[in-house]
């Protein structure tokens, strides 16, 4: 029977404290999620790669501008200057 009696009064201390820790943790700001932040100097890859996305997305859409144009006929290629060109070779 000490056991058990042992058993039960650990148990009830531990759900005390863990009451006690939940209380604190709420009155003190913590219950919202919080996100992880990379200390100073240390790189975030996930902005990284975010960065990289941004830049492929905006080369794109310039490429396909530059289609559009080459298909459109609206491009014309001026030479100047071609007897230098010729004098060169």
């Amino acid at each position: 029977m000490d056991q058990s009696r042992y058993t039960s009064a650990m148990l009830t201390v531990n759900a005390l404290l863990l009451g006690a820790l939940v209380l604190v943790k709420m009155s003190s700001g913590g219950g919202a999620v919080q996100t992880a932040t990379a200390a100073p100097g240390i790189p975030n890859a996930a902005q990284q790669r975010q960065v990289i996305i941004d830049r492929i997305d905006e080369l794109t859409e310039r490429a396909e501008d530059t289609n559009k144009l080459i298909k459109s006929g609206k491009l014309r290629v001026t030479v100047a200057n071609l007897d230098d060109a010729g004098r060169r070779r």
